[in-house]
């Protein structure tokens, strides 16, 4: 009798409400490609919105998608290798090799445009992104991704760790983009797994103090746990009255915010929001600098470093861990707000971190 084929269980949104688990083929991997066993999937903001609505903005899904970008898994199979013209004088070098435990940076390069020439390839329109509308992402039990984009992870590096590094991410981009440096006092607004992670990144920069405002107190009580100096729980105070808080509990006006900020400071939009957003531009031109970030890039190097350092600690941002068998318990208990970070573990043959 044939041996059974491995099973690729896989998590797919076929459209609005619709999520289920389907087994798929094993994808053999490509030029340049890596087959890897998944192991360690966090479930984002934008997984459970796909799953709600069908669509984030002009993102929608018209034909079924495997979700999940947040990710790490090992190396079980290498593809061919080929080689561009500015590295055809060198030796052929093997990046990834069976075994290799590695974080998957989602976004992944289809062709060298403009964006990619001057090292903002998150900009490139024809990026492949993990579970964005056409592409599929990587919950599921194996899954095929460019060798460029799998990062080893050091030996004290989880896998868990490993998957978080795409949020932990999005919080060094915004903290890249805003300048913190040593002794910035700096003001977020959310203690979501993205203010969370940008509180992290902000006081591994330098930052002197930070505060952080949210509608919930367990968010605000994880934030203190994570290192904000000063929390905040609003309900319906004023813009105005929330800045004139902030102040008094930094004692001064911090390097970013908007009614909050001093002069000159930072305001760094992260993440997305309504399509149409009121702002007091009148208040913020007196040399406040607005930035608004998408994804991240030129990240992993600098989070891995974080990381097998333990410069930065995200292990507390987990609260709930799921196997893949029960990944829509876990995408209901993320859509309730019941836990900060879920994870899902892909690997039936391992359950460690």
């Amino acid at each position: 009798m044939a041996a059974a084929k491995p099973e690729n269980l896989s998590l797919v949104v076929h459209g609005p409400g619709d999520l289920r688990l389907e087994n798929y083929p094993i994808p053999e991997p490509g030029p340049n490609e890596v087959l890897l066993r998944m192991h360690s999937v966090g479930i984002c903001g934008s997984d459970v919105h796909y799953w709600q609505h069908g669509r984030i903005g002009d993102f929608i899904v018209k034909k079924p998608m495997v979700l999940g970008h947040e990710a790490s898994g090992t190396v079980v199979k290498v593809g061919s290798w080929s080689m561009c013209p500015f590295t055809a004088a060198l030796p052929l070098l093997t990046f990834s090799s069976p075994g290799d435990r590695v974080a998957i940076e989602p976004g992944a390069l289809r062709e060298m445009d403009e964006f990619c020439k001057i090292g903002r390839y998150n900009l490139s329109p024809s990026i492949f992104f993990c579970a964005t509308p056409p592409d599929d992402g990587n919950l599921c039990r194996f899954y095929k991704h460019n060798a460029d984009f799998c990062y080893k992870l050091p030996d004290n590096v989880t896998f868990e760790e490993g998957a978080l590094i795409e949020p932990l991410s999005v919080g060094i981009h915004a903290c890249r983009r805003a300048g913190i440096t040593l002794g910035n006092k700096v003001f977020v607004c959310g203690a979501g797994p993205i203010g969370l992670v940008t509180l992290i990144v902000a006081k591994a920069m330098g930052a002197a103090q930070v505060v952080v405002t949210d509608l919930s107190a367990t968010r605000l009580s994880k934030a203190k746990e994570v290192g904000a100096d000063f929390v905040l729980q609003i309900s319906k105070e004023s813009p105005k009255e929330i800045a004139s808080k902030v102040e008094d509990l930094l004692g001064c006006k911090p390097e970013a915010g908007i009614y909050a900020t001093r002069a000159g400071g930072t305001l760094v939009l992260v993440g997305l929001g309504s399509e149409m957003t009121t702002v007091p531009l009148v208040h913020a031109a007196t040399g406040r600098w607005i930035s608004r970030v998408f994804r991240y890039c030129n990240t992993w190097p600098m989070a891995i470093s974080m990381l097998a350092s333990k410069s930065v600690n995200v292990k507390p941002l987990v609260t709930h861990r799921f196997p893949l068998e029960k990944a829509l318990e876990a995408f209901e208990t993320s859509r309730k707000g019941l836990g900060l970070k879920v994870m899902l573990k892909c690997d039936p043959n391992d359950q460690n971190p």
